[in-house]
């Protein structure tokens, strides 16, 4: 797959630094937002947070992926450096979750049925439904987001036009809205084939007309603030209309209003991180603009 295949001209919208500073604020809020997600635990407010938030990390992967040499690579140095970048992290995580589970959830009676062996397996095969990765269920995104990256990467090597393969995995999504929710595939793969049409959003973005019309928003905070309410309150209602869901176990209700949804809640994360990134002067006690910035940069996508 080479440069020429996407037609992506980015030199205009990076910093200095070769960063854009939104995206780090958006990836920045979100991380927030899935903190509180995690603390709620249970009910509509969590299902409507976590699937604005995960949409947002897996649209900016998308367009991250279209900036960076990344997926230009043979399938097996992609398979490498996203090993690298994503599962240490995951395996620390998850081993040190199962240890203290087995420790500590005896006392509450919730690691009866779970064994130090099976805890290993569960960490190796890496699927969350069911109660499949009981000691620490957040992490099923790490394993699922590494298959997302190995999904999307094969299949630009395959045919390098990311139109005809959105097309495809939309038809997946609506035509299997909530057929994979029974599924139980290493690594969620089934939840990473319904996360693959807003990957290649955001790769097709990255070479869209829309790229530049959105930076040149963060001349205009005022107008990019007013649309980011707009693009939110029309998430929220239609979230509202389609009930609760769920990404991790694949239950998404109506696809046909869960995917609008979807879209005007990234869209309006991504506005409102333009006016933060595009705001003069301090509009807080603290710095805003650096806090989330700084805090985006260290996520792990």
């Amino acid at each position: 797959m080479g440069h020429s295949n996407t037609n992506i001209d980015t030199s205009p919208l990076r910093t200095k630094q070769g960063r854009d500073p939104s995206y780090d604020i958006a990836r920045g809020i979100a991380i927030y937002l899935i903190a509180i997600a995690h603390v709620l635990r249970t009910g509509m407010v969590l299902s409507t947070i976590g699937v604005s938030v995960l949409s947002v990390f897996v649209f900016i992967s998308g367009r991250n992926a279209a900036c960076s040499s990344a997926f230009h690579l043979p399938l097996r140095s992609l398979l490498k450096k996203k090993f690298s970048s994503l599962l240490p992290s995951y395996f620390f995580c998850a081993g040190l979750s199962v240890v203290v589970f087995l420790a500590l959830g005896r006392f509450a009676g919730s690691a009866s049925d779970i064994s130090l062996s099976k805890g290993l397996f569960q960490i190796l095969y890496a699927n969350s439904k069911h109660d499949g990765m009981k000691w620490n269920t957040a992490l099923w995104f790490l394993p699922c987001l590494f298959m997302l990256f190995l999904l999307a990467g094969w299949m630009l090597q395959v045919h390098p036009f990311p139109r005809l393969w959105m097309i495809l995995t939309l038809l997946l999504f609506f035509l299997t809205p909530n057929c994979f929710s029974q599924l139980r595939l290493p690594w969620q793969i089934e939840s990473a084939l319904h996360l693959l049409p807003m990957f290649l959003l955001g790769l097709l973005f990255e070479g869209s007309g829309l790229q530049r019309k959105f930076h040149a928003l963060k001349s205009n905070s005022f107008l990019s603030f007013l649309l980011s309410l707009l693009f939110l309150s029309t998430y929220l209602f239609l979230a509202r209309l389609n009930g609760e869901v769920s990404i991790r176990t694949d239950e998404y209700h109506n696809p046909f209003l869960y995917l609008p949804a979807t879209i005007c809640g990234c869209a309006g994360i991504l506005l409102l991180s333009q006016t933060i990134a595009g705001q003069k002067k301090k509009a807080f006690p603290f710095d805003t603009k650096t806090l989330l910035t700084s805090f985006g940069k260290e996520s792990m996508t």
